[in-house]
């Protein structure tokens, strides 16, 4: 692996590296570098931006390697084989030789500039293996999208504040981050797809504990169109089996959710958006359907990129 570390801080006590896993992210890709160029290093030394492109086949790699080149701390990694985002995810996790990694979606933006140091302050805990940030939709340009945000909306009320945020519903692989040590014992078999799952209840095996990020705020783009909906959540859906294999039935207590708090929340999200609620909560039952009907054909870890959610957004902080 080509590059250095930056002279490190004397009060900075975490190095970190930063992995992305990036398939055909040419709109994307440099408004999610360009945002993490501007990040503040209070209190870690920032190691290495690494990019594994997965057999890319338009301009990403053109992009990053400009970076490459005026960014001594950022690398690419291109070899052109599209393998899917587990193998990648394992491939950075071996390269890392950090305290934390930090994982991004390609097709991210972070929020502000404190992001990676709202992230880093959780691992002061030593305990601390894993850390969901708090991925955000971004404004909807859809009618469609607008349910869609505001069902994701509903749920993290419901969601965020489930044991003080330690619920497998607060890890979304969009912003992830693991500690060295969490890292080095995080191989995920080849038939995962839903990792963001896998490793929450991974660091929950290996005695770790998990945290989440509310201030790390990292924007993407929801999906804009039925279809698109219905084959990310066939995606998600077809996935919570597998997961159970691995682990055994003791996960199941995890994913309990009380009744009685996604009623309230529901209610107080209705009178905040009294015509798009019905439609969002109409969501739930129809992915269940989408989840027996849906077409789309995964093929171990790869599939078929959801396209309306990488268009490119242009947001900047």
């Amino acid at each position: 692996r080509r590059g250095g570390r930056h002279c490190p801080h004397p009060m900075k006590t975490k190095t970190v590296t930063i992995g992305i896993s990036a398939y055909n992210e040419g709109e994307n890709i440099a408004y999610l570098l360009d945002s993490i160029t501007r990040q503040k290093q209070l209190s870690y030394t920032l190691e290495h931006v690494i990019v594994v492109s997965d057999g890319s086949s338009d301009k990403t790699d053109d992009i990053v390697r400009g970076f490459e080149k005026r960014i001594p701390y950022v690398h690419l990694v291109a070899d052109g084989k599209r393998m899917g985002q587990v193998p990648r995810l394992n491939q950075m996790f071996a390269m890392n030789t950090s305290d934390i990694i930090v994982n991004f979606d390609g097709d991210a933006t972070l929020g502000n500039d404190l992001v990676v140091e709202e992230i880093v302050k959780e691992f002061a805990n030593e305990r601390v293996g894993l850390v969901g940030g708090n991925d955000t939709p971004l404004p909807a340009r859809t009618f469609f999208e607008r349910i869609v945000t505001t069902h994701i909306q509903l749920w993290y009320e419901i969601r965020k504040n489930i044991n003080g945020g330690d619920t497998v519903y607060n890890h979304h692989g969009c912003v992830s981050a693991l500690s060295g040590q969490c890292a080095r014992q995080a191989a995920m078999p080849a038939d995962i797809m839903a990792q963001d799952t896998y490793l929450y209840f991974r660091a929950k095996e290996l005695g770790m504990e998990f945290r989440h990020a509310k201030k790390a705020i990292v924007y993407y783009r929801a999906p804009a169109t039925l279809r698109d909906y219905c084959a990310q959540t066939a995606r998600f859906r077809k996935t919570k089996s597998t997961i159970t294999d691995h682990f055994g039935p003791w996960i199941e207590r995890f994913r309990i959710i009380d009744r009685k708090k996604k009623i309230q929340c529901t209610i107080k999200m209705f009178f905040r958006h009294p015509v798009l609620t019905p439609l969002a909560v109409a969501l739930a039952p129809l992915s269940k359907l989408c989840t027996k009907l849906c077409l789309e054909t995964f093929n171990g870890s790869t599939w078929a990129p959801v396209s309306s959610t990488k268009t490119g957004h242009g947001i900047t902080i």
